[in-house]
């Protein structure tokens, strides 16, 4: 036996032929039959990196393929018992997960203590999993661009991207005003906003200023025709009205002589638009919706107040509000 105590056992319901036992230091001994009353070792698993003690168990009541676990620091686990090793596991214990985003194939969390965490979808498989450690402060945002194969994250005081076709980790140049947010889209578009009134606008890779004539409320990007080196953006500003930016390569960041002005006696909270519409949300619970190709507005009342973010998605629009954990939906006519 082990030099660590057991601590408990495990027989299976539709065999007798092994068992498993479990140590107090994390050490788990799988025994099989070789004769009526003779059993030998076959198997000693230790969790990986590190000596973390089994705090609980359980087996699952309907198969004898696998028990669940929790370890004082690795968190909780699945145990494969055909396979004999664990083959998943609570990858943000003990920390929290402070942003998430996900692609097609992909998804990637931030947490606490500024690792991102990539994980492919539909998969346990613990290979497919890449952890980076970005940074020593909390992750604020993570952005996936799949086409440009690059991550784009922030943190309290820096920004940067990672490399997935090169696993590297790039930190961009800091600046003399830290970043407040950051918005990317799935083509590979970033935004950085630096002050109450500046944005900078990354254009392959280099990053150029947009000095805004009022305090920014609020950013939306044009998702499908936005990424690393042109694209469309409009600014929720203080002053109650709406300007529309275009970036490319050859002309820089331009602002638009178009403007949108809320005339009425209403503050603006929240800004999305795409191809075809301009969705506005104001402090009342009322959302404007504006059409581009008709060039009509027409206002739906939503009885949600406090809108923190909105997005269109096909003929739907979904959006936050409240605290942040209120989700509504609507049709353009009915909300939810």
């Amino acid at each position: 036996s082990s030099a660590s105590s057991f601590l408990k056992i495990i027989q299976f319901k539709n065999t007798h032929k092994n068992f498993i036992t479990f140590h107090r230091n994390g050490l788990l001994t799988v025994f099989k039959s070789q004769t009526e009353l003779k059993y030998a070792v076959t198997q000693e698993i230790l969790p990986k990196h590190c000596s973390s003690q089994v705090i609980t168990l359980a087996q699952n009541p309907i198969s004898d393929k696998e028990l669940f676990l929790v370890y004082s620091e690795i968190g909780p686990v699945l145990y494969d018992v055909d396979k004999e090793k664990i083959v998943n596991s609570c990858f943000n214990f003990p920390v929290t997960v402070t942003a998430i985003d996900c692609s097609e194939n992909y998804y990637a969390v931030g947490t606490t203590n500024g690792c991102i965490v990539i994980f492919k979808f539909g998969t346990f498989d613990l290979s497919t999993v890449h952890r980076y450690q970005v940074c020593n402060s909390s992750i604020e945002f993570v952005g996936i661009s799949q086409p440009i194969n690059k991550i784009f994250f922030k943190s309290h005081d820096s920004i940067g991207e990672i490399r997935l076709d090169s696993r590297k980790v790039i930190i961009y140049n800091s600046r003399a005003l830290p970043p407040k947010r950051c918005i990317s889209t799935s083509l590979g578009a970033f935004i950085v906003q630096r002050d109450t009134h500046i944005l900078g606008i990354y254009i392959n890779g280099k990053e150029m200023p947009a000095l805004l004539p009022s305090d920014i409320i609020d950013i939306a990007v044009k998702d499908a025709v936005s990424g690393p080196s042109s694209g469309e953006l409009g600014v929720l500003l203080a002053s109650k009205e709406i300007i529309f930016i275009r970036y490319n390569e050859t002309d820089g960041v331009k602002i638009l002589s178009s403007k949108f002005s809320i005339k009425a006696p209403v503050s603006p909270i929240a800004l999305c638009f795409s191809d075809k519409q301009l969705l506005l949300a104001f402090d009342s619970g009322n959302i404007l919706i504006h059409d581009f190709e008709t060039k009509k507005t027409k206002n739906a009342s939503a009885t949600v107040n406090n809108v923190k973010t909105m997005r269109i998605c096909g003929e739907a629009i979904f959006g936050l509000c409240g605290s942040g954990n209120t989700l509504f939906w609507s049709n353009g006519e009915d909300f939810k």
